[in-house]
């Protein structure tokens, strides 16, 4: 079965990128530009990971982790934050 990956990124160059290099890998990726966008695809989608940027239009990285956090109502997924900001994710779980 085909690993199933959410992306939240609105920079269009790196999520190019990303993609990219998750297709030569053999996964299968959903892309969202805003966060909002992003937490609406967390909650009705089934991922095995969700690679989130931290600073996102409207709704910041940050608010969207804890978000899917409290909406996935026990179900574990990995969530990778991609930052500049550092440490700030560890933080959050």
């Amino acid at each position: 079965m085909t690993q199933k990956i959410l992306l939240v990124e609105d920079d269009a160059t790196t999520a190019d990128f990303i993609v990219k290099g998750l297709h030569e890998q053999g996964l299968a990726v959903d892309h969202a530009k805003t966060g909002r966008d992003g937490l609406f695809h967390a909650i009705d989608g089934s991922y095995d990971a969700i690679i989130l940027d931290r600073m996102l239009p409207g709704m910041d990285g940050m608010a969207v982790l804890g978000a899917i956090r409290a909406a996935q109502l026990g179900k574990k997924v990995a969530c990778i934050e991609r930052s500049k900001l550092g440490g700030v994710c560890l933080n959050w779980g």
